[in-house]
């Protein structure tokens, strides 16, 4: 699956294009992560005859654009940050996990767009075209 990192950093490519004779624009991935957490299972007999949920991620997007002048002193910042946590069954296919993976990824993805998009719109006006 592909990891939310290069997707974010995918999100900073496609959005920002070099327009002016000065400044820079930056994105910075601060935090893109997805952590397997391990659930308590049932045991006995009752394990036997029950499917459990075995696993959880826990995944987050933490990302910032920002654009300094000629100086490098910083203008204007937008940040957000996305968060998705999903539980699986312990009889989940590879597949079937990635599919869980690609999912979580873009819906964090989409969330962060908007939001950055938002406020990009707000607060960086003067460097959009």
């Amino acid at each position: 699956p592909v990891s939310p990192a290069a997707v974010a950093m995918n999100w900073g490519r496609d959005r920002l294009r070099a327009a002016g004779a000065s400044g820079v624009a930056r994105v910075v991935v601060r935090r893109a992560s997805v952590v397997e957490v391990p659930l308590k299972r049932s045991e006995g007999v009752k394990g036997l005859f029950t499917r459990d949920q075995s696993e959880r991620y826990d995944a987050v997007i933490d990302m910032m654009a920002e654009i300094r002048d000629e100086a490098g002193n910083v203008r204007v910042t937008v940040e957000s940050t996305a968060k998705r946590s999903r539980t699986v069954s312990e009889n989940i296919s590879l597949i079937e996990r990635e599919k869980v993976w690609f999912e979580m990824t873009e819906a964090m993805m989409s969330d962060l767009n908007m939001a950055l998009e938002n406020q990009m719109r707000i607060h960086m006006k003067a460097w959009i075209r």
